[in-house]
């Protein structure tokens, strides 16, 4: 009886880190590939800014903010704001490559 709870048991775990991997994958890298009307952005690691423009149209800076956990999105200051990871890399610091989430041409954007 033991050894066919140990069975089942080890056929669950391996289903439950399937499905886990399965959802990892299906998970868009914003960090590498523009999603939905994204401004391209930079391969993480080239030294250069690799955070990401929403294009959230705007009047004024004052309707943009920086948002993401990590302050790398340049999002609508009325949005809900984007979901991203929570891990931080150092192509994420606008202040070091001189940029500012603004409105430029009526589109919200690191400048």
């Amino acid at each position: 009886m033991n050894r066919y709870l140990m069975i089942i048991a080890s056929i669950g775990i391996m289903l439950i880190l399937i499905a886990c991997q399965q959802q990892e994958t299906d998970i868009p890298d914003r960090t590498t590939e523009p999603v939905d009307g994204d401004a391209p952005v930079t391969e993480p690691g080239t030294d250069e800014f690799c955070g990401t423009s929403t294009m959230d149209s705007c009047e004024t800076d004052s309707d943009c903010r920086a948002g993401g956990c990590s302050g790398q999105v340049c999002e609508s200051a009325d949005s809900e704001g984007m979901m991203t990871t929570c891990e931080y890399m150092e192509c994420y610091n606008n202040e070091k490559y001189d940029l500012e989430c603004g409105c430029v041409d009526g589109a919200c954007q690191w400048a």
